[in-house]
């Protein structure tokens, strides 16, 4: 097995053209020029939809629809991806609490959603950043934009576009500003206002906001789905009937004819009778008796004198039945995943023969890889703009020369295992490649068994081992064991070979460079201390190296 060449064709060009777009305005933010009616003057915003809710409205939508949520989720996975190609930079911490890792996944999560994301930046008195914070997108929005499209402020208030909205939440702070001296001036220029009482705060803050743009949506972004909220709304809604049937026992609305008056007292004029309810209260209690799901199969016991005291029922005209609304069902979940450009296995639906049989998951998994892979691009063109600049208490760089590269999503985390049991081995073998970096060899027949039967799931796990955190620090453990005489060279050279599946000549080489101390009485087993390292990463990964050393004992 050998590494094939990361093929990158186009993804390049689009991040050059993207940061070429977003450095042509530097202080200021551009969009278009816009009517009165989209200013909230009070506030001193562009609204974002007519009443200034429309993100708030989208993801409520979307929250509450089963199909679209999960349709949501899926284009968050696939854009997050697997992480960065330079795992090392994922734990790079940018504030007390968060790394980089922590934030790609609430920008992603942004992105996926809403089409944009924000970063609030902090500075040191030098101008150069120094933290980073995830700023909620649909909680921002842009100061009010001149003539000309340009604004310098972003507004931010979690509360935009409900009923909870409160004045007192609302903060701002500068449109970002990618160059020191630029922040250093900015910031005497807010002292000096500071100073002269003209703002009450002290300097607040840069945030880099970013939308992406398209016709008819120049101002803030909206997302592709956008188009399907009816149907968010219909899915919403059919729980909420199916709920309610339960809630009434399958009953179908109707009307009870019933002679007498309501407003009389229940029951007859004795003293000793309770006469504080009146007799369409009582009929209401019992009616309620017999309702709900817990009350299924209850009977109501009606006496009466004579025939002209008997209730009559009328049904109202209802064409609703089971088909009717597997239909709607069907239809609803269809639409939604047209609108979220998610194939329909993705949503837990299969529908033979759409995308080629039994490889109609394996397919739909390239389909969204193909189209979130621009996505994943422009987010690495926003850390490249964002965080190449930031720099630690000392001054130095945190990342340099970094191109926050992500990682698609791995194939082998998203399809179950009972796909990978009717694949052939020749199936497996292509599905690796295809979809790992790595490229398998033909072998000789070994142990009786034939040619080419290497297991891909097997080279893939080696794959994800070798480039995950936890397999690069348990080589760098093997190799400071057998250095300082705690490991010995035998069970370094097995580990590589049956657990990363190195060749032995290139395990050779990783021991070659190391300086190997007299072996110690009391040594630790390579297989341990791969172990030991991969404790926090993939559970498939974990299983692997874990039945590899049952075998080894066994």
């Amino acid at each position: 097995m050998r590494m094939k060449r990361s093929s990158k064709t186009g993804a390049s060009d689009i991040k050059k053209s993207f940061i070429s777009s977003a450095s042509t305005v530097i202080q200021n933010i551009f969009r278009q020029p816009v009517p009165r009616s989209r200013i909230d003057t009070s506030e001193g915003i562009t609204k974002w939809g007519a009443r200034n809710d429309f993100p708030q409205q989208l993801i409520g939508s979307v929250e509450n629809s089963p199909s679209a949520s999960s349709a949501l989720d899926i284009w968050h996975e696939f854009i997050e991806g697997s992480g960065f190609v330079n795992p090392d930079i994922g734990e790079v911490k940018l504030n007390i609490d968060q790394d980089l890792d922590d934030l790609h996944v609430l920008l992603s999560r942004d992105l996926a959603t809403l089409w944009g994301c924000s970063v609030l930046i902090s500075y040191n008195a030098f101008g150069l950043p120094i933290s980073y914070k995830h700023l909620p997108f649909e909680g921002t929005r842009l100061g009010v934009l001149n003539d000309n499209g340009f604004t310098d402020t972003i507004k931010f208030n979690p509360y935009y576009g409900m009923k909870e909205f409160d004045r007192k939440f609302t903060k701002w702070y500068y449109t970002f500003t990618p160059k020191p001296e630029q922040v250093m001036e900015q910031m005497a220029d807010h002292a000096k206002k500071l100073e002269e009482k003209k703002i009450k705060i002290a300097y607040p803050g840069q945030v880099f906001w970013f939308g992406i743009e398209k016709p008819l949506s120049r101002l803030y972004p909206k997302p592709f789905y956008a188009s399907s909220m009816n149907w968010f709304i219909v899915d919403e809604q059919i729980p909420l009937f199916h709920e309610r049937n339960i809630h009434n026992n399958f009953l179908l609305g109707g009307m009870i004819n019933k002679f007498g008056d309501p407003s009389a007292p229940a029951g007859n004029s004795d003293e000793d009778l309770d006469q504080k309810k009146t007799v369409g209260e009582v009929f209401d209690d019992q009616m309620h008796e017999c309702m709900g799901a817990e009350n299924g199969g209850g009977w109501i016991v009606n006496w009466m004198l004579n025939k002209d005291q008997k209730a009559e029922f009328e049904a109202f005209d209802n064409n609703a039945n089971d088909k009717m609304f597997d239909t709607l069902q069907d239809q609803t979940t269809e639409q939604i995943s047209i609108g979220f450009k998610t194939p329909r296995i993705l949503l837990g639906i299969g529908q033979a023969g759409q995308l080629g049989d039994t490889q109609e998951i394996v397919n739909a998994i390239r389909v969204m890889q193909a189209r979130t892979e621009r996505l994943r691009n422009i987010l690495s063109a926003v850390y490249v703009k964002v965080f190449s600049g930031a720099v630690d208490k000392t001054g130095k760089l945190k990342f340099e020369g970094e191109d926050f590269d992500i990682k698609s999503i791995n194939p082998i985390n998203v399809i179950p295992d009972k796909i990978f049991e009717v694949f052939t081995t020749a199936e497996k073998r292509q599905f690796a490649n295809e979809n790992f970096n790595v490229e398998l060899k033909e072998q000789e027949a070994v142990a009786g068994k034939p040619a080419g039967t290497v297991d891909p799931l097997q080279a893939a796990a080696q794959a994800g081992l070798k480039g995950s955190v936890g397999g690069v620090q348990g080589i760098l453990a093997i190799q400071q064991g057998v250095s300082a005489g705690t490991t010995t060279r035998e069970s370094a050279l097995e580990v590589f070979q049956l657990i990363y599946g190195f060749s032995l000549e290139e395990a050779e080489r990783l021991l070659g460079t190391v300086e190997e101390a007299p072996v110690q009485e009391e040594t630790v087993s390579a297989f341990a201390l791969v172990e030991n390292c991969i404790e926090k990463e993939d559970a498939k990964i974990k299983s692997f190296v874990s039945n590899v050393i049952k075998i080894k004992f066994s």
